[in-house]
């Protein structure tokens, strides 16, 4: 059961636990790309990737992990995929995936495999073939013009380079919107930035590189480095989930040394003398 509404445009479903833009009938089952609370798969692949980032600073539980890899999974984002390569790179390094836990997951995984073989229809099995080549693996496919199948954002770039030489300093919102393809000035690209607010969009990288150069020496640069590819592909730095996210790690950072520092515990003398009144 769900609710369809259109908010921006486009068709949206609402299925009381979350919803979706994207729906796939393959035969008689349909497919869905999880989006969770946001208004598209892409966008809550965004926010689970910096939750697993800022995860590796606070709880570091590993039910967390896997809570957002399953979700992540689901909402199909091809970016999803691409940005959790140095995440798991991140957790090789600290020894959170172990080989005992890869072999078992490669056994069980073989039975499941197994298993739907044998017992699945084989209609049943083309559906779920299909709606793969759909949501997933054609994204990677190359077209014709040497781009991938899934990159729908490279088409809006010249329209924001031209947004932004017109009007640099303030960018296109400082100057009003004088383009025709007012909607491609929105594609979140790396120069979309530039286009809305000109140069000052360089000040909401700020906290971003300050915090990349804390870390640049030790093991947690990969968290960094996903979150850096996120920008690429969806660069929404002025949106208050994300200084959210920066914020904690960077207050986070006055209780946790860089590795290989040790955290000095000792009180400084005024707090002492105010603890002990």
């Amino acid at each position: 059961p769900h609710i369809e509404f259109s908010p921006d445009g486009r068709e949206h479903y609402f299925f009381y636990i979350g919803s979706s833009n994207h729906i796939f009938e393959f035969g008689e089952r349909v497919y869905i790309r999880t989006a969770g609370y946001c208004d598209e798969p892409g966008r809550f692949a965004l926010v689970l990737t910096y939750l697993l980032a800022l995860n590796e600073f606070t709880y570091k539980k590993n039910y967390i992990r896997i809570l957002l890899c399953v979700a992540g999974f689901l909402t199909f984002s091809a970016a999803f995929f691409i940005t959790l390569v140095p995440i798991i790179y991140y957790w090789i390094i600290h020894n959170i995936i172990n080989r005992k836990a890869v072999i078992i997951s490669g056994l069980l995984g073989a039975v499941v495999v197994f298993v739907y073989l044998q017992t699945v229809e084989n209609e049943i099995q083309e559906n779920i073939s299909d709606a793969f080549e759909t949501m997933v693996s054609s994204r990677f496919e190359i077209r014709g013009d040497g781009k991938f199948q899934g990159d729908n954002r490279s088409e809006a770039m010249d329209t924001q380079l031209e947004a932004f030489l017109h009007s640099p300093i303030l960018g296109n919102l400082g100057k009003g919107v004088e383009f025709e393809s007012k909607h491609k000035i929105w594609t979140p690209t790396f120069l979309s930035g530039m286009a809305h607010y000109g140069l000052f969009s360089l000040g909401f990288y700020l906290p971003f590189v300050l915090l990349m150069m804390k870390y640049r020496k030790t093991s947690k640069k990969w968290l960094f480095i996903a979150i850096g590819l996120n920008f690429l592909q969806r660069p929404e730095i002025e949106h208050m989930f994300f200084l959210t996210v920066l914020s904690l790690i960077y207050y986070i950072q006055y209780f946790e040394r860089p590795e290989g520092e040790e955290l000095d515990l000792e009180l400084p003398s005024s707090r002492k003398s105010l603890l002990s009144r």
